[in-house]
């Protein structure tokens, strides 16, 4: 081995030849057991190169490190026909840098869609809110119409002599209020919220149909969302006619102005519970007798409550339930 060393910069030039040499062929028996436990039969060739020898060329580029190359070569076989080098069921695997592409992906897609998924709620919410006011104008011009030919007074305002159902005993049920002027509205489904979904019924038609008529005991009352107020008097446009079911409520009481027994009550005060849930939040619509509908917090109804056309500061109204 010393004389080897001594013979000059060619001598060892050739040793490093002969080192690396026995190092390809060593890793090459390797590689050849390792195919051959997998399958494939000696001597196919795996490259497309005329006289090119595999095993070498696999052994080569071990020996200097390229594994990327070498993977691509083993899992996508060159030459038509020919097997690849990997065991049978692996040849379409994931490798660990694909699925950590992969899950990158799918993680900023999913950061992406979230704001997306919230401005939808956002637009559906106030989409909800926009139905629900455009049917509280068209009850609000219903009621409009018919007191147009009973000066200007709502039917739970006027004498039963004079058309109206002031003081009757069954009056003192909200679908029957709204019944009265089923002439002035085109149909009994603007009588339900769009976003009050503990609403059990929707009428198609002002008949007793078991099948969606608003007159049948199943529907009525379920088929409501809307309350109705009682201190609407022609001077006080500003008078809350109806509004989401959803309003807090003060007292049980009476009305004398429409002749009722059993009615709730809604009085001023800074103490006022906040409006439930249920339906747009801890807010709701409100429709006026001049049929304008907004939508309004606990401290808006407030301040509507404490506005001097409020009768005495509280309303009297009929809730579906």
């Amino acid at each position: 081995m010393q004389g080897i060393l001594n013979v000059g910069a060619g001598g060892r030039w050739k040793l490093a030849r002969k080192r690396n040499a026995f190092a390809e062929r060593k890793t090459c028996k390797a590689l050849a057991t390792a195919r051959n436990r997998s399958g494939l039969r000696p001597g196919k060739r795996a490259i497309h190169e005329p006289g090119g020898n595999a095993q070498a060329h696999l052994c080569s580029l071990l020996f200097r490190g390229r594994f990327v190359i070498l993977l691509k070569i083993m899992k996508e076989p060159l030459q038509p026909g020919c097997p690849s080098l990997l065991p049978p069921g692996l040849e379409n695997a994931f490798t660990r840098i694909e699925l950590l592409c992969v899950l990158s992906c799918i993680g900023i897609l999913g950061i992406l869609a979230l704001p997306l998924g919230a401005h939808q709620r956002r637009l559906s919410s106030r989409t909800e809110e926009l139905l629900c006011q455009a049917n509280l104008r068209e009850i609000g011009r219903a009621y409009q119409l018919w007191a147009s030919d009973h000066d200007d007074l709502n039917p739970f305002l006027v004498e039963t002599n004079q058309g109206g159902i002031k003081g009757i005993p069954v009056a003192n049920n909200l679908w029957y209020q709204f019944a009265w002027i089923s002439n002035q509205v085109r149909t009994p489904k603007i009588f339900v919220c769009p976003a009050d979904t503990n609403t059990t019924r929707v009428a198609n038609d002002f008949s007793s149909n078991p099948n969606g008529g608003f007159l049948n005991p199943n529907y009525r009352n379920n088929a409501i969302s809307y309350f109705l107020g009682f201190h609407t008097f022609p001077e006080n446009p500003r008078a809350i006619l109806a509004g989401d079911r959803n309003i807090p409520v003060t007292r049980q009481g009476a009305c004398t102005y429409a002749g009722l027994s059993v009615v709730t009550a809604l009085e001023f005060s800074f103490s006022v519970a906040p409006w439930d849930d249920s339906i747009h939040g801890v807010q709701g619509n409100l429709l006026f007798n001049d049929t304008s509908a907004d939508m309004y917090s606990t401290d808006g109804l407030n301040r509507v409550l404490a506005s001097p056309t409020i009768d005495s500061q509280r309303i009297h109204f009929l809730k579906p339930r």
